[in-house]
């Protein structure tokens, strides 16, 4: 599936029914170094990046590298412009702009686990009409888009059409319905 916002591409693909992508494997470091993800199965963090590459393949061709700065953040080699990369537990998105900085959050609603820790993403500032996956998704897209190592998900103030960093930045936000899950794309 793809979708297209100003200059921004967006790549998602679901895992879900994905017989392929379903195969058990073991705990070892992956091909690009990385060990399963806390909380995740071996062979759900296989399915991530098995997603991730197909869709980095399909964006940037089967040759393309994809590379993660001295924080994480991702890129690929040669490429001037900025991506950014999400997974929930059925879906992987990729995120491609080639002039601004954007961030994407995509996950499959949990109220219970977000009603438990809203303290640490919650800000009085921030709009009381969204729902906790609308602001958690939010200031998870914002922190990417931000490159701001530090920030602190508190400090990102959200209303339904932007939010804004202690820095005064501000950035535009859009969601999306995807299946049963929700995407924020922010730029």
């Amino acid at each position: 599936m793809r979708l297209k916002i100003e200059d921004i591409d967006i790549y998602i693909m679901p895992g879900r029914g994905r017989p392929d992508l379903h195969s058990p494997v073991d705990a070892s470091p992956q091909q690009d170094g990385n060990r399963p993800a806390h909380g995740s199965t071996p062979s759900r963090r296989s399915r991530e990046i098995a997603l991730r590459d197909i869709l980095v393949a399909e964006a940037f061709g089967p040759e393309a590298k994809l590379v993660h700065d001295e924080h994480g953040a991702p890129s690929i080699a040669g490429f001037n412009g900025h991506i950014s990369i999400t997974h929930s537990r059925d879906s992987v998105a990729l995120a491609i702009s080639p002039s601004q900085r954007i961030g994407i959050d995509i996950e499959h609603p949990r109220d219970t686990q977000l009603q438990r820790v809203k303290e640490r993403f919650v800000s009085p500032k921030d709009s009381p009409i969204l729902s906790l996956l609308h602001l958690w998704t939010a200031k998870e897209a914002v922190y990417k888009a931000a490159a701001s190592p530090g920030l602190s998900l508190t400090d990102i103030v959200v209303t339904p059409q932007s939010a804004t960093i202690p820095d005064g930045r501000q950035f535009n936000l859009c969601w999306h319905n995807i299946g049963d899950e929700m995407l924020c794309v922010v730029y």
